[in-house]
């Protein structure tokens, strides 16, 4: 019912950028990007009943306008044959890999979308990693990028699962804290880390509505984020832009495997 007067992407895009809490949390202005847009779509009807906020995340970073340009790392099981491909760009690319057993290497990307449902105003005040599962051992099998396509400086909410702490960076040093009044939004761009570990691990965000603290869980949609130790050796890489290939970093000569071939 009431489809003939659903809005349209556009009109969706066009009443957000709007909104004046629409920002990263990053304290820079960024363009809003069509997975950023439709995040905040799925915000209107994804949260239980009664929640201050609404949120939804984005764990592709090709997805997110604050990662354009940044390499995606993975991990695929040991012996992993790399049936169909990526695809021309790296929009697909983590998602194929997942859909492979792949898990994030070196870093997790994402983007968590948050707007107030209250009629109060929401201060979002702390957000802190929660290790579900781990320090366990770096997972070790077929290490696997699409490479970056330029230089970028990433701005974000910085996680390091090694050492169980969130690290804000800001113009000016201010702390982490936004408020979102009934409607705002916030966009929150955060890359978690680990060097040497494996872990499992979700997200507490506390919120405080008049005057008391409430807890708020960002997952995987239901499942822990999931991320390992960077690679430690020379991985293949995605050569999108050249007859859609394989070929190994490693110092030397460059063997290349086409798509769809089992990468050594």
């Amino acid at each position: 019912m009431g489809d003939e007067h659903e809005p349209t992407p556009r009109a969706w895009r066009q009443r957000f950028l709007s909104i004046p809490g629409l920002a990263a949390t990053t304290a820079v202005t960024a363009a809003v990007s069509w997975g950023v847009v439709e995040l905040i779509k799925e915000v209107q009807t994804s949260i239980a009943r009664g929640a201050p906020v609404a949120v939804s995340v984005e764990t592709n970073p090709a997805s997110v306008s604050a990662f354009a340009g940044v390499p995606i790392n993975l991990v695929l099981p040991a012996g992993t044959r790399t049936l169909g491909n990526p695809g021309p760009t790296c929009e697909n690319f983590r998602p194929w890999a997942r859909s492979h057993g792949g898990i994030d290497a070196g870093e997790t990307m994402l983007a968590v979308v948050v707007q107030g449902k209250s009629d109060a105003a929401v201060l979002l005040s702390q957000l802190q990693p929660k290790i579900v599962s781990g320090p366990s051992r770096r997972k070790h099998g077929i290490q696997i990028s699409c490479p970056s396509q330029g230089d970028a400086e990433i701005r974000a909410i910085t996680v390091d699962l090694d050492r169980g702490r969130t690290r804000y960076r800001s113009k000016g040093g201010a702390p982490f804290g936004f408020t979102v009044a009934k409607g705002e939004t916030e966009t929150l761009d955060i890359v978690a880390t680990t060097r040497r570990a494996t872990y499992k691990w979700v997200l507490k965000l506390e919120l405080i509505v008049a005057g008391k603290k409430e807890e708020l869980t960002i997952d995987d949609h239901g499942r822990p984020f999931q991320t390992t130790g960077g690679p430690s050796r020379a991985w293949w890489s995605w050569n999108w832009d050249y007859q859609g290939t394989w070929f190994n970093d490693a110092p030397g000569p460059k063997p290349s495997i086409p798509a769809g071939g089992r990468l050594p």
